[in-house]
C-alpha cells in the first residue's frame, strides 16, 4: 500500500493544481456513492457470487461485469456516472473479488452460467442495461440475452494484439508466472501498460483499483483456468445483438482498429472510439462512456 500512496501523491502534485475544486467534488461524490453500495451474495448452482448494488426507486437496473483479474471497484467510476439514470448492480466474476473459486474453461458453459446469473438478478427488478468490460464481453455477447436486453461491451479483445496473446500464453503455461506477475510490486507497471489517460482522476482510480485487486494464489490459479477462453479466436457469438462496442484508440491488448474485423464479430453493433484511452476505459473515461450510453439507450 505504501507504493500506492507514494505514486498517487507524486502524481497529484503534478496535476492537482489544474482543477482542485472539480476533482475534490468528484472524489467526494464518488466516495459517498461507493459507501452506499450494499455487498451481498447470490447463489448460482452452489457458487456464491458477490454483488454490489445500489437500487433506487423508479430507476431501471443496469448490471455491470468487470474484466479478467478485476473486481467490483474498477467499475465504480462508471457505475457512479450511470447511477444518474440507473440503479446499479456490479457483479464479481467467479474466482474474483469475494466470489467463490469455481470457474470455467469453456465459454459455452460460462454463458450458461451467465444466463442463470441474469435470471437470478432479475429478482431485484427488470434489467434494462448490461455492460461487460474486457473479458466479460466474451459471455455478455450471448445471443439470447443481448437480443432481449440492451448490451454494451467496453474494450472487447476481438482481435488480440501479438503482445496480449504472448502474455496470455505464458500465463496459461506457468502457475509460477501467474502468481509472480501479480505481486503488488508490479501493479504500477501493469497500470502504466494498460492505462493511456493520464489525469489525476483516472490515475487515482486505476492505481487504487490495482492495489485493491490483489488476489490470493488460490484466486489467481482459479482465474488462470479461464485463460483458454481468451485464446479462443471464435469466442464471440457472431449472432449476438450487442448494441454498442466502446473501444479505446490506444488499447494495447488489440490490434489497431479495423472496422472489417470488428464487423466479423459484431455485425449488428455500432461502435464508438474513445480518444486517448487504453484498456481501462471504465476508469479512464467513465463520463464519456456514460454519455454514449445515455445518448444511445432510451
Amino acid at each position: 500500500m505504501l507504493l500506492y500512496y507514494i505514486t498517487t501523491y507524486a502524481f497529484s502534485k503534478v496535476h492537482f493544481v489544474n482543477r482542485p475544486q472539480k476533482w475534490y467534488n468528484y472524489k467526494m461524490n464518488l466516495k459517498s456513492w461507493r459507501r452506499m453500495l450494499k455487498n451481498e451474495f447470490i447463489d448460482i448452482d452452489g457458487n456464491k457470487i458477490s454483488i454490489y448494488k445500489n437500487l433506487e426507486e423508479n430507476k431501471p437496473i443496469a448490471v455491470l461485469f468487470h474484466g479478467f483479474g478485476g473486481n467490483y471497484f474498477g467499475l465504480t467510476p462508471l457505475g457512479f456516472e450511470l447511477s444518474k439514470k440507473y440503479s446499479i448492480i456490479i457483479c464479481e466474476l467467479p474466482a474474483h473479488g469475494k466470489s467463490s473459486l469455481n470457474t470455467f474453461q469453456n465459454i459455452d458453459i460460462f454463458r450458461i452460467f451467465y444466463q442463470k446469473m441474469i435470471s437470478k438478478l432479475s429478482n431485484f427488478g427488470e434489467i434494462h442495461l448490461i455492460v461487460g468490460h474486457s473479458f466479460s464481453s466474451y459471455f455478455v455477447s450471448d445471443d439470447e440475452i443481448s437480443k432481449k436486453i440492451p448490451t454494451i461491451i467496453i474494450n472487447p479483445v476481438f482481435e488480440p494484439s501479438d503482445s496480449f496473446l504472448a502474455g496470455m500464453k505464458l500465463l496459461n503455461k506457468s502457475r509460477f508466472l501467474m502468481i509472480f506477475s501479480n505481486l503488488p510490486v508490479f501493479s504500477p507497471f501493469k497500470a502504466a501498460t494498460l492505462q493511456k489517460t493520464w489525469s489525476l482522476e483516472a490515475n487515482k482510480n486505476i492505481y487504487k483499483n490495482m492495489f485493491l485487486c490483489q488476489n490470493s494464489a488460490r484466486n489467481l490459479l482459479a482465474q488462470k483456468l479461464t485463460i483458454p477462453i481468451a485464446l479462443d479466436k471464435k469466442v464471440f457469438e457472431t449472432d449476438n445483438y450487442i448494441k454498442i462496442a466502446i473501444i479505446g484508440d490506444k488499447d494495447g491488448t488489440v490490434q489497431p482498429f479495423s472496422e472489417e474485423e470488428f464487423r466479423k464479430n459484431f455485425p449488428k453493433s455500432d461502435f464508438h472510439i474513445l480518444e486517448n484511452s487504453g484498456h481501462l476505459s471504465p476508469m479512464e473515461k467513465p463520463r464519456e462512456i456514460a454519455k454514449i450510453i445515455f445518448e444511445n439507450i432510451k
